[in-house]
């Protein structure tokens, strides 16, 4: 009797551990850069996580519609503005607070040079473009013009290719393009931020979670929330980990170039019903990015 009740145990536990290997695989997007950098502990060691990284911001805002994603990592004001009209994805949690500098070649660069200057940024009608915009308004600073280019990546390669080219920039191609180019010299719009604003750092990237798969598998989702803020906290505990992950997987440069990024990337998990408040700072700066309007508390997962 012992035997047989020995052995029915061992195949109820061999049942369990089957069935927490089949837990459902989830779809995630999310696009490059630090974004993608929070993602790289899950991307590299996870097998139940489908990670597709480098979308684009259309191809995000696609996303939030067709809902054919589980999870979507995306700027928040995006999110909030889909959420509107398609309230089809809840923010579980910020990952990103900051990673933008203005760069360029010119020796001794500093703020004023922007003044009466033609200055190349990205992120048009996002937080990014919002956060910038106040810092220079709160310095005085008025630039002749404008012009935009579709992401980071394009303004880095404008940033070496031009000697007098002022440029919006991100991390973890600011480093990237350092490496290039010993010549590069940055000013930290997150600390013009903190000068103007009286707060050290603003949301900027998050991460959506689909309400149906809550609704269906509620489980799975809050599992992957715990991975990712472990994610997350190893970009700072194990940067140079991190960084040998991001290399292999193509997420923003060398890993050299990498370990001086992800510290200023400013990767932190912060659940969303715990910056409230943040977010609707930064919703103070523009409403019309986010859908003219404060976000409701049903946006935020709890």
């Amino acid at each position: 009797m012992k035997k047989i009740l020995f052995v029915l145990v061992g195949l109820i536990l061999m049942l369990c551990v089957a069935c927490s290997k089949t837990e459902r695989e989830l779809n995630i997007i999310a696009p490059n850069g630090a974004p993608g950098i929070a993602l790289a502990d899950l991307f590299y060691n996870e097998n139940n996580y489908n990670i597709e990284v480098n979308k684009t911001a259309d191809a995000l805002k696609a996303a939030f519609a067709t809902k054919e994603a589980d999870i979507i990592v995306a700027p928040v004001n995006l999110g909030a503005t889909m959420y509107k009209s398609q309230p089809n994805y809840l923010l579980a949690s910020v990952i990103t607070w900051g990673n933008l500098y203005l760069a360029s070649q010119k020796a001794d660069f500093k703020l004023a040079d922007l003044n009466g200057a033609d200055v190349i940024f990205f992120g048009q009608g996002t937080i990014n473009d919002a956060i910038v915009k106040y810092v220079l308004s709160s310095n005085d600073i008025v630039c002749n013009n404008i012009s935009y280019l579709g992401s980071t990546q394009l303004t880095v390669q404008q940033l070496l290719a031009d000697e007098n080219a002022i440029v919006l920039v991100a991390e973890p191609a600011l480093s990237q393009a350092k490496s290039q180019n010993s010549k590069i010299n940055s000013i930290s719009i997150q600390q013009l931020y903190e000068a103007a604003s009286g707060s050290n750092s603003y949301p900027q990237a998050g991460c959506f979670v689909n309400i149906q798969t809550v609704e269906e598998d509620k489980k799975a989702i809050d599992n992957f929330l715990k991975d990712l803020e472990n994610s997350c906290s190893l970009c700072a505990t194990n940067t140079e980990q991190i960084a040998q992950y991001a290399e292999e997987l193509g997420l923003g440069g060398s890993k050299q170039a990498l370990i001086t990024a992800i510290p200023n990337s400013n990767i932190n998990y912060k659940k969303a019903k715990d910056v409230v408040a943040d977010i609707e700072k930064v919703v103070s700066l523009n409403p019309a990015l986010f859908g003219g309007a404060t976000p409701e508390q049903s946006f935020y997962y709890e």
